[in-house]
């Protein structure tokens, strides 16, 4: 089965957030007529960053973030643009004076939360990451993704019992999230639990049906003492690609143990 990564799903996305579009209200500010012209030019910096994004232009992009904090070190949209910009471009502790910064000037603020979490996970510092994921939340419980990424990060550290419980909420949050559903199968095989295995399972492969997902059913079967279903799942995730020795072992004891049974 393919191992939980301490580092999946955990990179914040760039944000592209823009001025002339929805935004949360606590970064809508005052009306640009209203404010003084070096403010109205960094949300337009902002603005122009966000089409050199779109353009594929990284360098441009991240020269005009920076260009619109210079101009005025309150702009918090602009801020997060550069911090996603930094962490997609695997330079995360460039990112974290400046993450540092703006989140203490909104305590409140889920996102620069979320986003601390996510660039100390990015220089493997899980701790860390997990204690601003938790402000994250208690922020905002229903932040997308954090409850995840605190599973996969209690996971890899051995708490069971938390990732299993963070696990769950992510997939009350949104059922159709088929990595914590495999995730979560795993983990009730570890915890004895194979009938609950079985079923997150099926739910991720309906989902996902990848050759890892396929995998994570058939070894759910196995536990749940189903050698039928099992070996129906390794042989489909063969049939998708995977090429694990491992599961080829599994396929031919199981098939094997049926012949034997045949001929009993």
């Amino acid at each position: 089965m393919q191992a939980i990564d301490p580092v999946r799903h955990l990179i914040l996305p760039l944000l592209l957030l823009s001025l002339s579009a929805p935004v949360p209200a606590a970064f809508a500010g005052p009306p640009p007529e209203t404010v003084a012209s070096w403010r109205v030019r960094s949300v337009q910096l902002n603005e122009e960053g966000v089409r050199a994004l779109n353009q594929h232009n990284v360098e441009a992009a991240e020269a005009l973030f920076r260009g619109a904090i210079d101009l005025d070190s309150s702009n918090s949209v602009a801020a997060l643009n550069l911090a996603g910009v930094l962490l997609a471009e695997n330079r995360a502790k460039q990112s974290l004076p400046l993450l540092r910064e703006h989140a203490a000037k909104r305590p409140g603020d889920a996102s620069f939360q979320a986003a601390l979490g996510d660039a100390y996970c990015s220089t493997k510092r899980l701790g860390e990451a997990a204690r601003h994921y938790r402000r994250a939340l208690a922020i905002q419980p229903s932040y997308p993704g954090i409850a995840a990424k605190l599973g996969t990060i209690y996971s890899t550290q051995r708490q069971a019992a938390k990732a299993v419980e963070m696990y769950e909420a992510a997939v009350a949050l949104n059922p159709r999230d088929w990595q914590s559903l495999a995730n979560l199968s795993a983990l009730y095989l570890a915890q004895g639990k194979p009938l609950l295995a079985v079923e997150s399972a099926q739910r991720s492969v309906r989902l996902n049906p990848r050759p890892d997902t396929w995998v994570a059913l058939a070894a759910a079967y196995q536990k749940a003492g189903d050698p039928a279903n099992a070996l129906l799942s390794f042989k489909r995730a063969t049939d998708l690609g995977n090429d694990d020795p491992k599961v080829a072992a599994a396929v031919r004891l199981l098939e094997a143990k049926a012949q034997a049974k045949e001929r009993s």
